[in-house]
């Protein structure tokens, strides 16, 4: 009997040890600041974002709230430090680095315009003018930038309307029939 306890007492201590080197390889320190595409992709505090590859993590991820803590372990995985989910991601861009495309009113070419019509919203070539002030370009710019952020908020948002409508259709489908 009493080597049964100690033999308890050993293993529990070694499973401590264990979990403690476990999360040793743990960077904490990470908030989520959006989750994005129904799950799919995870954008952090600090700029970085990291895509799931793994469809069941998405929604494990989707269920993710702007500021929760994460950690990332090993550069492999994020963990939910509030709920100890980790799931397998893949990091896409690194922490504070350039949005890869410049803003489309930087650009020295012909830009694509949408104009809003009363037969609907007609997209046309417009060259920037050169003589324009640097005031009035910083202007354009930022409201090129803020459209360009609310299209992919709408974006998103319909992205996880149309993985939620999947997923009703799919329990709907598995649902015995009366």
């Amino acid at each position: 009997m009493r080597f049964r306890a100690m033999f308890a007492a050993a293993l529990g201590m070694a499973l401590i040890l264990a979990a403690s080197l476990a999360w040793a390889k743990l960077e904490g320190g990470h908030t989520v600041k959006t989750v994005k595409f129904a799950g799919a992709e995870v954008h952090l505090e600090d700029g970085s974002i990291w895509k799931v590859p793994n469809r069941t993590d998405w929604e494990i991820t989707y269920n993710w709230l702007p500021g929760q803590p994460l950690g990332i372990r090993d550069g492999k995985s994020l963990v939910n430090l509030n709920t100890g989910e980790e799931v397998d991601v893949k990091k896409v861009k690194g922490p504070g680095a350039p949005e890869s495309a410049s803003a489309p009113g930087a650009a020295s070419g012909p830009v694509k315009v949408p104009t809003v019509t009363s037969r609907g919203v007609v997209t046309k070539l417009e060259t920037p003018a050169a003589a324009q002030s640097p005031a009035a370009a910083a202007a354009t710019s930022a409201q090129v930038s803020n459209m360009e952020k609310r299209l992919d908020s709408l974006e998103d948002k319909l992205q996880v309307l149309d993985w939620r409508l999947r997923q009703i259709e799919e329990a709907l489908k598995a649902r015995p029939k009366p």
